[in-house]
């Protein structure tokens, strides 16, 4: 297995890493058993489509290379974003008393960059072991999840910041700069 084989790994890597080590264990948090089983599902998804992806070997290597790009700058603006919120960031849905919104870094122009860097490298995934099957495997999952997590931390974080966060909202996007 060559090095640019491993960085789609090392992305999966990183994503178990974050939630093995950035899950919060206190009672502030709003998530429920079945948002937790929706991410393991999606995390299987995407390690089966990725084998599948493997196994089938059938990508060209235009759109290979530019799912490798995707997955790099994905994990970029992840990472870029999770350091941005520092201890603000968890796994789980919850504010702290001393929260605030931060607006500053990817945070200027939307709402959810860690979920957007993400979603940018999972698709970079799904591209870069194209085949039909993996495509669907990790992305419709994956999409299945994402959407309604972000909806719920919307609601959350209208209801703690109120007037402040629908302010915010108006200023940004929700995912995708200057689009969506």
């Amino acid at each position: 297995m060559s090095f640019i084989n491993i960085i789609p790994w090392l992305f999966f890597i990183s994503e178990v890493s974050i939630i093995v080590f950035k899950r919060e264990k206190d009672k502030n948090i709003r998530e429920s058993f079945g948002t937790r089983i929706a991410w393991i599902i999606a995390i299987i998804c995407i390690a089966i489509g990725t084998y599948v992806g493997i196994q089938l070997n059938i990508g060209s290597k235009l759109i290979n290379n530019i799912g490798l790009v995707m997955i790099v700058i994905g994990f970029i603006i992840r990472w870029l974003s999770i350091i941005t919120l520092g201890d603000y960031f968890t796994v789980n849905l919850r504010i702290d008393e001393e929260h605030k919104i931060i607006k500053t870094g990817f945070y200027k122009y939307t709402r959810h960059p860690s979920y957007l860097g993400a979603f940018i490298a999972v698709l970079g995934i799904a591209l870069f072991y194209f085949n039909w099957v993996s495509f669907m495997l990790i992305t419709i999952p994956y999409l299945s999840v994402l959407l309604p997590r972000i909806k719920d931390e919307e609601k959350m974080l209208v209801e703690y910041f109120g007037d402040e966060y629908i302010e915010y909202q108006r200023a940004t996007k929700i995912l995708i700069p200057f689009i969506l």
